[in-house]
This record gives structure tokens, C-alpha cells and sequence, in this order.
């Protein structure tokens, strides 16, 4: 989405707050090396360069597979209710 993400992540040895600061880290990387930063030039309270993530996320833990199912649903169906079209990516399984 523009202005937010939203992933589902299965259970792992990491704590999920970890995992996030990774996807974060490499992400804002990947908009850098691309020139896609959207505050590219901009100072930050904790150094050199701003960053466009918040500083936390909202973590919820799926404790069923139907939890699972039903928030890769909306996971999947979100952009179609901002009128985006459906996000598929290669590294990304659907259930």
C-alpha cells in the first residue's frame, strides 16, 4: 500500500519485532539504491537519514490456521478496497 504494509509471517525462531526491523531495514535499502527514498536528503531524530517506517508495528499472532487463512485474505484483498489493483509477488505464498 502507499502509505503502509502488511505482512504475514510464519512462526520463526526470531522474535516477530526482529523480523520486522529487517524487512524495514531492507526495504528502505532497496528504495535508496533505487532512488525511490521518499525522504531522501532528510535528517532524522536518531541520525543522518529519516526514515518513512513508524517506529513500531502492530503485531498480532495467529494462533489457528484459520487465523492464518483470514488474515492472508486480507492481506490479499486489501488493495482492491483502496481501489489498487492485486499485489502478486514471487517470494510470497498464498494459502
Amino acid at each position: 500500500m502507499p502509505d503502509h504494509v502488511h505482512v504475514v509471517v510464519a512462526r520463526h525462531e526470531r522474535p516477530i519485532e526482529r523480523i520486522v526491523a529487517h524487512l524495514k531495514a531492507r526495504a528502505t535499502q532497496r528504495m535508496r539504491a533505487e532512488g525511490l527514498d521518499p525522504l531522501a536528503g532528510g535528517a532524522g531524530p536518531d541520525g543522518p537519514l529519516a526514515s518513512p517506517w513508524a517506529r513500531r508495528g502492530w503485531n498480532v499472532y495467529l494462533n489457528s490456521m484459520e487465523d492464518v487463512r483470514r488474515a492472508v485474505r486480507y492481506v490479499e484483498g486489501n488493495p482492491a478496497k483502496e481501489g489498487k489493483p492485486p499485489q502478486r509477488w514471487s517470494f510470497a505464498a498464498s494459502l
